[in-house]
């Protein structure tokens, strides 16, 4: 994974990742995770296109959130439960994986023609294919390259603090 340097523009930050690495990270990542809790987000072209049409925008920062506070006793059964994990060495690095998605939602992976089950469409997937070779191996995956905290360039504002 390529790390932001003083060097590296931001607007060639992050790599393109192929299909098996990018379903075996994922799946180590819902390993992880309680039954039920979120997998993924998607993000329309047009909200996209609206922030990196913004003056001086070079690229885009996704953070982890969550909505709702803990209580005092959750935070202490957090701080067990990964001191537990670290203990177990069920620690890993997190990636955010990143795929295009055709207009019915659902994901474009390179060499698949849209198979992958996506349980919130049931309508049949159009023939789809990248308009520069007509082929499903253009689809392309990403991860990104910087993450945070912990590496240079990491912002110190609201969002982090």
């Amino acid at each position: 994974m390529e790390r932001q340097n003083e060097e590296t523009p931001v607007n060639r930050i992050g790599n393109e990742i192929d299909l098996k690495t990018a379903a075996k990270w994922t799946k180590y990542s819902r390993q992880r995770q309680v039954p039920g809790e979120t997998i993924s987000h998607l993000f329309g072209r047009d909200i996209i296109e609206k922030i990196l049409n913004q003056k001086d925008c070079s690229g885009l920062r996704i953070y982890y959130a969550n909505s709702k506070p803990l209580s005092v006793t959750q935070r202490l059964v957090l701080i067990l439960i990964n001191f537990l994990r670290d203990a177990a060495q069920i620690t890993g690095e997190k990636h955010l994986i990143i795929a295009g998605t055709s207009s019915v939602n659902k994901d474009l992976i390179p060499g698949t023609n849209n198979q992958l089950p996506n349980k919130a469409v049931t309508q049949p997937e159009p023939q789809l294919r990248n308009l520069n070779t007509g082929g499903y191996d253009d689809y392309i995956l990403a991860e990104q390259a910087v993450p945070c905290p912990g590496t240079e360039g990491c912002p110190n504002n609201e969002l982090t603090s």
